[in-house]
């Protein structure tokens, strides 16, 4: 992603205010505008005279586009599996309820310590009509601040099409040995019996508990 400011000298941004619209239809300077700008750019469009590849109109919700609207605009255009709660680099970090319930937008940049801090690019949150870059770590004791800004950790995450690396499929918990059991040894180091709720699938299937069982211990 590219965490330069968009609103530098060379781009049309820079001289226009937050109450007008960007070729994106999103006003100049406004977290949406900055995100359309991002994500259009990484789909391949030009923000400055198009062809454009996102718009106000690849995200609107019932005929709005404010920020608190992106998670189910998000929904609506690209389906549930684009909202989840999994920062990845190039989805959208998105707050709900901020900024007197229009919302937030941002850009993540980056991903660390197992999904729990990431980079986010911005405009029109630190500084009003402006560009920041911030980094957010979700903290478990306070739940939501995650900044020493006050800036708390995201509500969602979008993933746009075609903006983000695909979101790998959870792990699948190990594999474990059947419950209920019926029917066991009770020795030490018996072996699982073939019963309805065992499945010869299972790493355990045919091989020692993998506990200690007390003997004339059954386990049901």
């Amino acid at each position: 992603m590219d965490a330069v400011d968009p609103a530098g000298p060379e781009r049309r941004q820079a001289v226009r205010g937050v109450v007008d619209l960007s070729p994106l239809l999103f006003g100049y300077r406004n977290c949406t505008d900055y995100a359309a700008w991002e994500i259009n750019e990484e789909l391949g469009g030009v923000s400055a005279d198009g062809p454009f590849k996102f718009t106000w109109s690849s995200i609107e919700s019932g005929g709005h586009g404010n920020a608190a609207d992106w998670e189910q605009g998000a929904i609506e255009h690209y389906g549930a599996s684009s909202v989840n709660e999994i920062p990845t680099v190039g989805s959208v970090a998105w707050w709900g309820t901020v900024a007197h319930g229009l919302g937030h937008v941002a850009v993540v940049t980056s991903v660390s310590n197992n999904g729990s801090t990431i980079q986010i690019d911005e405009y029109n949150a630190l500084i009003t009509g402006g560009y920041d870059s911030q980094s957010l770590t979700y903290n478990p004791t306070t739940k939501r601040i995650a900044s020493p800004n006050g800036t708390t950790w995201p509500d969602a995450f979008t993933h746009i099409p075609g903006t983000t690396p695909p979101t790998p499929p959870a792990k699948p918990a190990p594999d474990t040995y059947p419950v209920p059991f019926t029917q066991f040894c009770a020795a030490l180091g018996c072996q699982l019996k073939n019963g309805p709720q065992s499945r010869p699938g299972s790493p355990f299937y045919g091989q020692p508990l993998p506990f200690t069982p007390h003997a004339n211990t059954y386990i049901d």
